[in-house]
């Protein structure tokens, strides 16, 4: 009889028969979610690895639920929703990656009988092989069937399901987007170790056990960073030196830099050496909105690496204000200008990329073998060693043969808009979404910020058939509801969860109260014990509603305060503040919530910033998404093409 855990791997392979399966490694983050719901509308059944360091499962539930109203909106059963699962895994831990992978490899043949005749040495060595422990997947679509979130209205995703004309007969992981990696600058250069341990290290580990698992495809989450200094405006893909070739890029300031370059060196060495390897990098510049639908988005730990969600937290007043760094730059008003996109345009160029990834092992297999001989061919032994002292410029020739080292089964593309905007922009943006203005401080430039960063998106245009569709208003608009719905990001939902698992029969009972002491609310529902498997998912999609409704959640909160000491440490708010890190070079000084503050044109800024989510808003966002209120046309995005 099976164990509980092999029941579980056994029911969610099931489910994911007659899928192609995707592989996302940080994939419950901010662009790997929205990229996970992409996947899923597309008709993907999708395996995502997290470690959670920076992000939250929630998220992944939330998706599954939006998907299931989109197939509603286009008259299909949400029971249509292909699965998504769950791994918590750290991609440095090697062997907890391969449970992964064992999880959803191809059922194996029977194994033939070994021979008789093995050396002594090798029995031993076989003996003390340790054996590769399963990873227990967690039902995502379980989780979300049952779920029931406030959101607003938004339409079906444009994105089109093309499911293969005969659905796959078995069940493995066919491509991999490695979105997993630590990616704050800053903290690079204080941890370079680790950055070079978890980007580099954790890279390794994946494509070697790709390699072990045959799996041929990877997209990976490249950044605008790999051009270092010296790149700023219109960058294209060949601005820097990857496998021989490109121009050489400017000078790379930071670890997290170097890491991603090396990740980049390394997958077209690996492509070079197995003519079946098919890899795509994708060099993003500033992502940034979230799904129309106001339930997912940007909510790193720590403090942010962008500006949006910083503006965003100065709203939500989880900051006093929001740090400019360099007033003086060359730039129409001296601030620093970047390429900003929709995290949607963002994913949609996953799916893009992935698509464009071709199976080059079917092409050989249906083409006729070469003469043994023949050195032209690309799986000749000659041919390899022959490649391996060819020059790495970008063209070579083997006995009249001509052939790119990089382009052959390595491509990058740049993700953005083509168009820049300054930080003053994203202020005046935001506040126009918002009605009211941001408070900011202009301070000192950091050491190696570029004045303007921006790309040529052409490449992408030209061979993925991919463009931007959203603008900047476009995005702020969506942050901003973001912001509105989720005044805490997914933090309450994690300080409840956690709550939870301490003592959940203590938190269930106080819940019970909040519910039955609400006159507006539903009466509350026996759950029974919270402490079984079963009950404590019905539990913990509650805690989610409740998140929610910000009088039940600090009812909650101040109950368990008083009736539970030992969960004090987790009541405590965590404050985002720069109080601290910038105070030398801001031209405004101080500000607080409860002073009244000027920008640098005398112009009075509120000291308290309102939650009114009823604002009257124009945005062509909100058009596109079915949003209701009074709107403006579609705005035009332009792109560099």
């Amino acid at each position: 009889m099976p164990s509980r855990e092999e029941e579980a791997i056994n029911q969610a392979r099931q489910k994911a028969l007659g899928f192609n399966i995707i592989l996302v490694t940080g994939g419950s983050g901010y662009i790997g979610s929205h990229t996970v719901l992409e996947l899923l509308v597309a008709g993907y059944a999708v395996v995502v690895i997290d470690n959670l360091s920076n992000s939250h499962w929630e998220s992944l539930v939330r998706v599954h639920w939006i998907v299931q109203q989109d197939f509603t909106k286009r008259g299909r059963s949400p029971g249509e929703v292909p699965p998504l699962f769950f791994h918590e895994v750290d991609i440095t831990d090697r062997e907890a990656m391969q449970g992964v992978f064992e999880t959803w490899k191809t059922d194996e043949p029977a194994a033939t009988e070994r021979k008789p005749l093995i050396k002594f040495a090798e029995e031993k060595i076989l003996k003390k092989e340790k054996k590769i422990v399963k990873s227990v997947p967690k039902d995502i679509g379980a989780l979300a069937v049952k779920q029931h979130f406030k959101c607003q209205e938004f339409s079906a995703s444009s994105t089109q399901s093309q499911l293969p004309a005969e659905r796959p007969t078995k069940i493995k992981v066919n491509d991999v987007i490695h979105f997993a990696a630590l990616k704050s600058v800053g903290e690079s250069v204080s941890q370079p170790l680790n950055y070079y341990r978890t980007n580099v290290g954790g890279l390794i580990n994946l494509l070697e056990l790709m390699k072990q698992y045959n799996v041929k495809n990877i997209v990976f989450s490249s950044s605008a960073v790999v051009y270092g200094k010296g790149k700023e405006t219109n960058i294209r893909e060949d601005s820097v030196q990857v496998g021989g070739g490109g121009s050489g890029g400017g000078l790379l300031t930071n670890p997290y830099g170097r890491s991603k370059w090396m990740d980049e060196e390394i997958l077209n060495d690996t492509s070079v050496s197995d003519p079946e390897m098919q890899v795509i990098a994708l060099r993003y510049f500033n992502p940034t909105g979230s799904h129309p639908s106001g339930l997912i988005g940007e909510d790193p730990r720590g403090t942010p690496n962008n500006i949006i969600p910083v503006v965003m937290q100065a709203f939500q007043r989880r900051r006093s204000k929001v740090y400019v760094y360099g007033s003086n730059y060359d730039t129409p008003d001296g601030t620093g200008v970047r390429d900003y996109i929709h995290v949607l345009d963002l994913a949609r160029g996953h799916l893009a990329a992935l698509r464009k990834l071709t199976p080059i092992k079917a092409a050989k297999d249906a083409a006729p073998p070469p003469p043994e001989d023949d050195l032209t061919s690309p799986i000749s032994p000659t041919f390899a060693r022959r490649l391996s002292k060819a020059s790495v410029s970008s063209k070579s020739s083997i006995r009249g043969t001509s052939f790119s080292v990089q382009r052959t089964n390595y491509r990058c593309y740049n993700l953005g808009t083509g168009t820049g905007h300054s930080v003053l922009d994203i202020l005046k943006a935001f506040s126009n979404v918002c009605g009211n203005d941001i408070p900011f401080v202009l301070s000192d430039a950091r050491t190696g910020d570029l004045g303007t960063v921006t790309a040529d998106v052409s490449k992408a245009s030209s061979e993925l058939g991919w463009y931007a569709e959203f603008g900047l208003q476009d995005m702020c608009r969506d942050v901003y509801q973001w912001a509105v719905d989720n005044p805490q990001g997914y933090e309450r939902l994690r300080r409840l969860s956690m709550m939870a698992q301490v003592d959940p029969d203590a938190v269930r009972q106080i819940m019970e109260t909040v519910e039955e002491e609400d006159e507006d609310g539903e009466a509350a529902t026996d759950t029974g014990s919270a402490r079984s498997s079963a009950d404590f998912g019905n539990f913990i999609r509650r805690l989610s509603v409740m998140t929610i409704d910000d009088s039940k959640y600090k009812n909650v909160m101040r109950k368990a305060s008083v009736a539970v000491p030992h969960l004090g440490n987790l009541l405590e708010e965590e404050e985002e503040d720069e109080e601290n890190e910038s105070s030398q070079g801001s031209r405004n000084g101080s500000f607080s919530w409860n002073t009244p503050f000027k920008n640098d044109q005398g112009q009075q800024l509120p000291s308290n910033p309102p939650f009114n989510t009823s604002s009257n808003l124009k945005s062509p966002f909100a058009e596109k998404w079915g949003f209701g209120g009074n709107l403006q046309p579609k705005s035009q995005v332009q792109n560099a093409h």
